[in-house]
C-alpha cells in the first residue's frame, strides 16, 4: 500500500502587520497560497506557534521568531516562513508581522 502523507489543515490566526509596509490582506494572501512549507511542519505535531518575523522591501521574510510548545515544531515553521515570497512593498518600507499559525491532522 503507497504512503499516504496526512492532510494538515493549516489556520492563520491573529494575524497583525505594522503601521508602514504591506497590509495585512497581502500577508495573509501569501500565507494560504503558499502554506505547503509548512503544512509539512504539522506532519508530526499538532499544534499552535506564535511567530513574528519581518517582510523586507523586495517581498523576503526574515529574522522569524516562533515558539511553541513543541521546540522542533517552532524550528520548522521559522524556517518555513523565510521561504515565503511575498509581494514587494509600495512604499519600499520593512513589515513586522505576527501570527499565530494552528495546524491539525485529520
Amino acid at each position: 500500500m503507497p504512503f499516504k502523507p496526512p492532510v494538515i489543515d493549516v489556520a492563520f490566526d491573529k494575524l497583525t502587520v505594522g503601521d508602514i509596509g504591506l497590509d495585512r490582506a497581502r500577508v495573509r494572501r501569501s500565507l494560504r497560497r503558499q502554506a505547503s512549507p509548512i503544512e509539512v511542519c504539522f506532519y508530526r505535531d499538532d499544534g499552535t506557534v506564535d511567530v513574528v518575523f519581518v517582510i523586507d522591501p523586495a517581498g523576503g521574510a526574515h529574522r522569524a521568531d516562533a515558539t511553541a510548545a513543541a521546540s522542533r515544531l517552532a524550528t520548522c515553521v521559522a524556517a518555513a516562513l523565510t521561504r515565503v515570497a511575498f509581494p514587494p512593498s509600495e512604499d519600499h518600507t520593512v513589515t513586522e508581522v505576527h501570527v499565530t499559525i494552528t495546524g491539525t491532522r485529520r
